[in-house]
């Protein structure tokens, strides 16, 4: 069972993938419940404006681009001697 704080992760998720195909235009809650292909109604349930999806997507964005440049710059694993 997807608990809350795992199912707005799942809906942030799918909207930024919105955002990044489709622009802020093609944001609605409708596009962002198709993504994970969840009930419609899910992400009004827990963004009910699209005011607060879209801040809570910009408060989401940090925190992944950071462990995205921490794994870019993390030493690379010794290599096995043969």
């Amino acid at each position: 069972m997807t608990t809350a704080p795992d199912r707005e992760e799942a809906l942030l998720d799918a909207a930024i993938g919105v955002l990044a195909e489709g622009g802020m235009r093609l944001l609605t809650h409708r596009a962002v419940d198709a993504a994970p292909r969840l009930p419609e109604g899910s992400t009004s349930n827990c963004f009910r404006t699209r005011e607060s999806l879209l801040a809570t997507v910009l408060d989401r964005l940090p925190p992944l681009e950071t462990a995205i440049c921490a794994e870019l710059t993390a030493e690379p694993a010794p290599a096995a001697v043969p």
